[in-house]
């Protein structure tokens, strides 16, 4: 293999490697680093060498100049940079941390960048100008653009102050999260307990002892602890895997449901039998990384 050949095959593997766009599902958030300078880095999984992706939380505002572009409309773009780019924040950290950016945008599909913000439009609109917004992803490191392409007419007037409104207004605003895993709610699987203690015969339904008007079920306390206790794990925790082994803890609030007379009967209301119980809440997910600006129409 040759020099050039070498160089080739180098380049190829560069190449593949850069263009191979990571998901979010290849990066490990347990050791994301939140510098507090309007910069987030989180690596990939399984890496030695710090290679990761960034995220920018402090974004500036950044206007073109007009362009012509035909005898009838003109226009104006506006893009998100980050500020880390530009104070050294994002140089400082690469070199402190040996972290390899993978220089690309990985934004949550619902991910709401370079959308016009009320100020714009109310401007716009005072201004009576004709126009058409074409909000576009933007190469990194920048975030995104906003094209702002409007109807010229006689308003060279009306053109310069919407520009002066660009240059010193927040004319754009972000909105995205990227979360960590919400935990759903775990339950007991209450009919499910009683249709397999029914089957092997142990529970039987009869007319209320309290109302008569309704039904429970009954059997012997003794039998059916013995039995509940055989019964598979995922039936106490909705959260359990078939793997899972019944622990003491999660079969005793099973029995905490019955109730328990002298003549070691126990009953349950068929309302109850009936309902599957809640033993842990939901726990929603955090956000991990979070761009808001939708409430900031201050000046730049």
């Amino acid at each position: 293999m040759n020099i050039l050949t070498k160089l080739s095959a180098a380049a190829l593997l560069v190449s593949s490697f850069t263009s191979s766009a990571v998901t979010l599902g290849d990066l490990d958030f347990s050791k994301l680093q939140n510098t507090n300078q309007g910069l987030v880095f989180v690596p990939v999984k399984n890496t030695t060498i710090n290679s990761g992706v960034f995220w920018y939380t402090e974004l500036a505002q950044t206007v073109s100049p007009i362009i012509k572009l035909n005898p009838y409309f003109n226009k104006i773009t506006l893009r998100a940079f980050p500020e880390a780019h530009q104070n050294g924040a994002y140089n400082g950290f690469v070199n402190t941390e040996n972290a390899r950016d993978l220089r690309q945008n990985l934004l949550p599909s619902d991910a709401q960048v370079c959308a016009p913000n009320s100020a714009l439009i109310a401007k716009l609109s005072e201004l009576e100008i004709s126009y058409e917004f074409t909000p576009r992803v933007g190469s990194y490191p920048g975030l995104c653009w906003l094209d702002i392409k409007y109807f010229t007419g006689d308003q060279a007037p009306r053109e310069q102050e919407l520009l002066s409104f660009l240059n010193n207004n927040q004319a754009i605003e972000h909105y995205y999260q990227i979360g960590g895993s919400a935990k759903p709610a775990v339950y007991i699987d209450t009919p499910q307990i009683i249709a397999d203690l029914v089957a092997e015969g142990l529970l039987t339904q009869q007319p209320s002892k309290v109302d008569h008007l309704t039904n429970e079920y009954t059997g012997n306390f003794y039998s059916v602890a013995f039995a509940s206790s055989h019964l598979p794990a995922t039936y106490f925790r909705s959260d359990y895997t078939n793997q899972s082994q019944l622990t003491a803890t999660d079969w005793t609030k099973f029995m905490e449901l019955v109730s328990i007379d002298l003549d070691g009967s126990l009953s349950l209301p068929e309302s109850a039998a009936a309902t599957v119980v809640e033993i842990e809440p939901a726990i929603p997910g955090t956000a991990l990384i979070e761009v808001d600006t939708r409430a900031t129409h201050t000046g730049l």
